[in-house]
This record gives structure tokens, C-alpha cells and sequence, in this order.
């Protein structure tokens, strides 16, 4: 069986189908080659297509898609179904019968089928962990890991160059609604030239007897973003997750500039000291919030950092550091600003045994599919941003740490089975965002998300911390940035603070002039600024404010 296809609505590329082979080209210049067959990890060991058999073809609303079947020891059917559309290629593989999976290794899977090929010389990572533009294009060869980190999750999809002409040609997985029991995709490597995808399952994910793997994507164009952005938009079309947000939706002062006191907790206690959470207490925030009046800074957000909580699992204010909490809103709001909670998602610590999964007697993480937990989650959500007596008063959360998930090796699981890796991520995010919505509508979710299939649980996207050994936090910003938008595109996002310069005064005012073009902008500390310069920063903040913010 031979078959060629070429893409309407992306001239130039073309794939190739031949002896369950998929071979793609950008003009005359060969991209990829993959094996049709992929792998499945089991309880029972990784199994091997014995043999490969065309099923044939079939056409509808302008897409072809091919069939094959495999011989295979571990499965009672198995088939992969590759989709040919006007301007990018689906590939599923399909299984009945055998063991309980553990991940796939994606075009390693015949016994006697050559490995896939690279011909391509460079790809963007998207992890954007601490560096610019220039330096994310790794060239191949090199094991790639994308995991939930300062994007949490990104966006599981990696934009490859051809070194010899513009064309770029990405490849992206993902699954149906309730189905991404992942939290990571990687890029693996063997010589000479040979590379498949490893998708490996969380701690908890179940499968039917009949199951579909998570969707490969490939797409193509001279653009990586505007592929990720076209990932994204595959994501929402064909497996309907929910559009990116509407900002004509955005209360005006989710966009106002923000002070967050992280750093200043840190130059309180002293610089590397350590105890920078004994230092978030009611008395040093007031008096952050006095110097800032004196010096006329002017954030509309205030965020109290970490550790203004007995516990971090319970979420209960400490008394000894926050004597009266609402008071304290109660003095920002009649100052006109808002007041968020960090917020560490997780953490055990605090919580029954009946609201954790436990692994060997130990709580490991906080359960959002725990009915004791997610009860907790409804009170205590509900005295943190309500209005009434005994309630704080607060108006939203910085929520942090979405990637401490639950560890793969540990033997526990969730309370409700099957929701792992990406969904058990979404349940806890969702959980918090619905209650906190239900509370106080306008309820500010501060997240780090920067995949499609989330985008129904925030409400401004931070960009994350910032290497205190890095320079160029600007170019990191921009290219963070860059990212979340192809996911999001009219994302609201909180630039966070270059104050982790500490002591560095004029990298912080360039930080704050360049993130008024980027989002909103975020200040984590005061001490390395005079007045004078804090007076500068507020300068800038109004130029923005005049142009983003119209102040309800």
C-alpha cells in the first residue's frame, strides 16, 4: 500500500504512506519517518506488534483516514486509525483485552519494524523553566521531559525545525475529557537517529477492557507558536475543551498592578536566613503597606504570601500572626485594593486520613477527589472570602504548587478511581475555583496553567519565580509569555516580581517598565527601592492604568 497526501490549507508539506510507515516532508526534505505501530507499557510487561495489517481506507467531510491492525500477543484487537485533515494528521491507537496499562511509547512498537527517524535539527521547549527565546531551542538529540513545573501543566506539544528550510512541524498529544490520566510527555533519544514519544500514566489512572490512547497531533506551518497555538485550538475542536476566557468579562480590577510581599518577608528576616515565613504577620504587612503610602505606590492586589496559615492543608488563618484578618481586608478595601491568599496546593499537613492519599500508613498529598476534603474545601473557602460574620473577607487565591502531585512510585491512590495525572490537577483546580466563584463571583484564581484543557478554572495566569542567578528576566517574561498566550490568547497575566535580584534597584525598575507591555504588573518587594524609585515604578503603573485598567 502507497499513498501520498499533500495539505490544502498548508502547501509545502506532504506525507507519505508506505510500508506502515509515516513519512513526512516539507517540500523536498524529509521531516520524520514513523512506524505506524506504538507500544504499551502493562502491568505485565511492554508488548511488540508481531505484524502489521492494512484495513483499508475511508473519506468523510474531507478527511481520510487509514486503518491497520496488529497482531499482537498482550491484546485481543488492537488497531491504529491515522487521520489525514486539510492542515494537520491525527494518529489513535485503539485496544481490547489484556493488561492495565502503564504509559506508551509512541512509534516503538513493532518486533520487527525499524525505529522512527529524525531529520530535523531543533525544537522548541516549552518548559521555559529560566531561559530566553534563543536558548529554549534545543537542538535534538537530547531527552526532552515536559512536566508540570512553572507551567502547571503546559502544554504537552513540541515545535521541531527543519535546519534547512522555515518549515516547522510539531507534535502534540492529547486526550478526550476525564481521559488525561498523564502529567508528562517526553522526548526520547537513541543513535543513530531514532526518537519516539513516552506517555507515561499516573498513580491511579484505570482503563477498560476497550480503551482509545491519548491523540497524537502533528502539525505543520513556519511558526512555534503559531503551532501551539493551533495544538490548542485541535485541542478545543476535537475533543471540545472549554474556550480560552472572554475578557470583556474581567472585572477591571483583576488587571490592576499587584504587590505581592514575598521578598519583603525575605529582607525582613534577613536574606537566605530561612525563616522568611515566620515573617508573614499582620504587623509587617501593615507596615508594607505604610511605607508604600508614604512613598505613593498604589497596587490595587495586595497578595499575603507564604505562611499566613496554622497549617498549609487547612487553610486556617494563624492567630498569632493575623490577630484579626478581616480587618485588615476590611482596611484595604476601604483604600480601594483587594487582598489575596497564597494558597500551597497538596499539602497534607493538618488533614485526616480520610482527606490525603496515603501511601504505607503516611499521608502524601491532600485527596481533591476526597468527599471530607473537598467538605473542608467548601468551609473553609467559604469563611476566607465570604462576607459575613466570623469571615475574612478576602477576595481571591494565588494558587501555587499545583505540580507537587502525588509521587508515581507511592502505592496510593485517589478516593474516586482513575482520576489521575492531568485530571486529578483539573479536579482540584475546578473544586476551588467553583466553590471560591460561588462565595464571591468576582473572586480573583491566580493559577500557573498553561494547557487548553484548563481553561475553565482560572482567572489570570501567572508567569512563575525567576532564577535569582538569571540577568535576563525580561527575555524570560517575554518568552513565557509568548507561550501562554498561543495557549490563551487573551490570557490575563500576572508578570510576577523581579525582586528575586535582591539588592539590584535597576533591574527591578527595568523588570516593572518592561511588564506593563507584557501583563499586569507585580511587585514582590520594597526594601532594595527609595521612595524615589517606588515614585517611579507608581509612574509607570499609571501609564498603564490610563491604558489597561479602567477603574470601576
Amino acid at each position: 500500500m502507497r499513498r501520498e497526501f499533500t495539505f490544502p490549507d498548508r502547501p509545502g508539506f506532504r506525507l507519505l504512506v508506505e510500508n506502515g510507515r509515516l513519512d513526512f516532508f516539507a517540500a523536498d526534505w524529509q521531516l520524520f519517518s514513523f512506524p505506524v505501530s506504538s507500544a504499551v507499557e502493562t502491568d505485565a510487561g511492554t508488548d511488540a506488534d508481531l505484524s502489521l495489517y492494512y484495513s483499508g481506507e475511508t473519506e468523510e467531510n474531507g478527511v481520510t483516514k487509514l486503518v491497520w491492525r496488529a497482531e499482537n500477543a498482550l491484546w485481543e484487537k488492537k488497531e491504529y486509525v491515522v487521520s489525514v485533515c486539510r492542515d494537520h494528521v491525527s494518529y489513535e491507537m485503539r485496544v481490547q483485552g489484556g493488561g492495565q496499562p502503564k504509559g506508551i511509547l509512541y512509534f516503538r512498537g513493532g518486533a520487527n519494524s525499524p525505529a522512527a527517524r529524525y531529520y530535523v535539527s531543533a525544537c522548541l521547549y516549552c518548559q521555559a523553566e529560566d531561559m530566553d527565546y534563543e536558548r529554549e531551542k534545543r537542538f535534538v538529540g537530547q531527552d526532552l521531559f515536559m512536566y508540570p513545573g512553572m507551567a502547571s501543566p503546559p502544554p504537552f506539544v513540541f515545535p521541531f525545525f527543519n535546519d534547512c528550510n522555515d518549515s516547522v512541524m510539531a507534535l502534540g498529544v492529547a486526550a478526550e475529557r476525564g481521559k488525561n490520566v498523564y502529567s508528562r510527555l517526553n522526548v526520547r533519544y537513541v543513535k543513530p537517529q531514532a526518537m519516539w514519544l513516552e506517555l507515561p500514566f499516573d498513580t491511579g489512572a484505570a482503563f477498560e477492557t476497550q480503551w482509545t490512547a491519548p491523540t497524537v497531533w502533528f502539525g505543520f506551518g513556519d511558526s512555534d507558536f503559531g503551532l501551539i497555538a493551533e495544538y490548542a485550538d485541535w485541542c478545543r475542536a476535537y475533543f471540545g475543551y472549554p474556550a480560552p476566557p472572554d475578557p470583556a468579562r474581567q472585572p477591571a480590577w483583576w488587571k490592576r498592578p499587584i504587590f505581592c510581599g514575598w521578598l519583603e518577608q525575605v529582607f525582613i528576616m534577613g536574606n537566605g536566613s530561612g525563616r522568611t515565613k515566620q515573617a508573614a504577620t499582620q504587623v509587617n504587612y501593615e507596615a508594607m503597606i505604610a511605607r508604600m503610602d508614604r512613598a505613593g505606590l498604589d497596587p490595587g492586589i495586595i497578595i499575603i504570601d507564604d505562611k499566613w496559615q496554622t497549617d498549609y492543608g487547612t487553610m486556617e488563618p494563624d492567630a498569632d500572626k493575623w490577630p484579626d484578618l478581616r480587618a485588615f481586608c476590611d482596611r484595604r478595601h476601604a483604600e480601594g485594593r483587594k487582598v489575596l491568599l497564597w494558597w500551597r496546593l497538596w499539602a497534607p499537613d493538618g488533614l485526616s486520613d480520610t482527606e490525603c492519599i496515603r501511601d504505607a500508613g503516611v499521608n502524601v498529598t491532600a485527596d481533591p477527589t476526597s468527599p471530607a476534603y473537598r467538605e473542608r474545601l467548601e468551609t473553609v473557602i467559604r469563611r476566607l472570602l465570604g462576607s459575613g460574620k466570623g469571615c475574612m473577607d478576602c477576595d481571591g487565591f494565588k494558587l501555587d504548587y499545583i505540580y507537587r502531585l502525588p509521587p508515581s512510585d507511592i502505592c496510593g491512590a485517589p478516593y474516586e478511581p482513575g482520576v489521575a495525572g492531568m485530571e486529578l490537577m483539573h479536579r482540584y483546580y475546578e473544586t476551588v475555583y467553583r466553590i471560591a466563584k460561588s462565595v464571591k463571583p468576582d473572586a480573583l484564581i491566580n493559577t500557573s496553567v498553561a494547557h487548553p484543557y484548563f481553561a475553565d478554572v482560572f482567572d489570570q495566569i501567572r508567569l512563575h519565580d525567576y532564577n535569582a542567578a538569571q540577568r535576563s528576566t525580561v527575555s524570560i517574561m517575554r518568552f513565557r509569555a509568548a507561550f501562554v498566550r498561543a495557549v490563551f490568547p487573551n490570557a490575563l497575566i500576572d508578570t510576577d516580581g523581579a525582586n528575586f535580584f535582591t539588592g539590584n534597584s535597576q533591574h527591578i525598575l527595568y523588570h516593572n517598565r518592561a511588564a506593563v507591555s507584557v501583563g499586569v504588573p507585580s511587585l514582590y518587594g520594597l526594601w532594595p527601592l527609595t521612595d524615589e524609585e517606588l515614585r517611579e515604578i507608581q509612574s509607570v503603573w499609571d501609564e498603564y492604568e490610563k491604558r489597561f485598567v479602567e477603574i470601576e
